[in-house]
C-alpha cells in the first residue's frame, strides 16, 4: 500500500512518449512500470544518473541548455555547427569512461535542460537541432 509514495518509474522513469521535440527512436519502448525505474538512453527519458571513473556525477559537468554527450565517440560536428549557427548554447561533453559507456553506451546523446535525452546516435545533423527547438523546416 505504499506505492503512492515509492513510484521511482513515475519519479525518474517519465518519458516524453510523443513530444515533436524528440528524436524518437520507433525500434524501442521505454520502461513503461510506474513502480520500477529502468535507466536507458532511449530518446525521451531521463538521462541515467551516474558517477565517473573520478567520482564526478554526469549531472555536475552537464551544461545549464543543451549538452551533447559524446562517448567513446567524436562529438557529432554536425550537431555543434548547426547549434552554432543558431546560437543555441550547447556544451560538449566528451566521455571516455567505462561506467558511462556501460549505462549510456557508445556514441552521443543530445540532452534537454530538462535532462531528458532529445536525441541518441553517430551521426546527427542540423535537424536534430531543429526538432530539439520545435522549428519546423
Amino acid at each position: 500500500g505504499n506505492a503512492e509514495n515509492e513510484c521511482w518509474g513515475i519519479e525518474w522513469g517519465y518519458a516524453y512518449r510523443a513530444s515533436p521535440v524528440i528524436a524518437h527512436d520507433v525500434d524501442a519502448v521505454p520502461p513503461d512500470d510506474p513502480l520500477t525505474y529502468t535507466p536507458t538512453t532511449i530518446p525521451g527519458v531521463r538521462l541515467p544518473s551516474l558517477f565517473l571513473a573520478d567520482g564526478s556525477a554526469v549531472f555536475d559537468r552537464l551544461g545549464p541548455w543543451f549538452t551533447l554527450l559524446a562517448i567513446d565517440a567524436p562529438p557529432c560536428a554536425a550537431i555543434i555547427a548547426a547549434a552554432r549557427a543558431r546560437g543555441v548554447p550547447l556544451t560538449v561533453l566528451e566521455l571516455r569512461d567505462a561506467s558511462a559507456r556501460a549505462v549510456y553506451g557508445p556514441g552521443c546523446l543530445l540532452v534537454r535542460p530538462d535532462h531528458h535525452i532529445a536525441w541518441r546516435g553517430t551521426a546527427g545533423d542540423a535537424g536534430v537541432i531543429d526538432r530539439a527547438l520545435g522549428v519546423t523546416p
